[in-house]
């Protein structure tokens, strides 16, 4: 059941942020794309945290898209946080992660040039350190 929660989530995130980048069609046809995909709702059905760090990874998307458009200390913080958790619900997440840092390097550098932006990859980093330590002990 939490992961078809999390499925149900993630779709509606993934309209959201689709709204917001682009528009109400394009919006509602990744949404309805994403819940009717056979690959993702056979993992929606497994317990396993795969349809978790699709949510997590969205919303993390997301919280980038609203500190890009409105800098702010409190946005950059909720990026921080989303693109943490993220990355403790599958590791693999830090892939988003870097690719999001990646875009704003290469499209937006002057977003990068912010104190809030640097502290939110410094401290996500710092928030993530232990999960790196215990899979490099491993």
């Amino acid at each position: 059941m939490p992961s078809a929660i999390c499925g149900i989530l993630a779709a509606w995130v993934l309209f959201v942020v689709t709204r917001r980048l682009f528009d109400q069609r394009t919006a509602t046809i990744a949404g309805v794309l994403l819940a009717c995909n056979a690959f993702f709702v056979r993992y929606e059905q497994e317990a396993r945290s795969y349809t978790l760090a699709l949510l997590a990874v969205l919303l993390a998307t997301y919280a980038l898209v609203w500190a890009v458009d409105q800098p702010s200390r409190a946005h950059w913080i909720t990026y921080t946080a989303a693109g943490a958790f993220a990355i403790y619900a599958h590791f693999f997440a830090a892939f988003v992660i870097a690719a999001h840092f990646l875009s704003l390097l290469l499209f937006r550098p002057n977003r990068l040039r912010t104190w809030n932006a640097w502290m939110g990859y410094g401290f996500m980093a710092i928030l993530v350190a232990p999960l790196t330590l215990a899979m490099t002990l491993n």
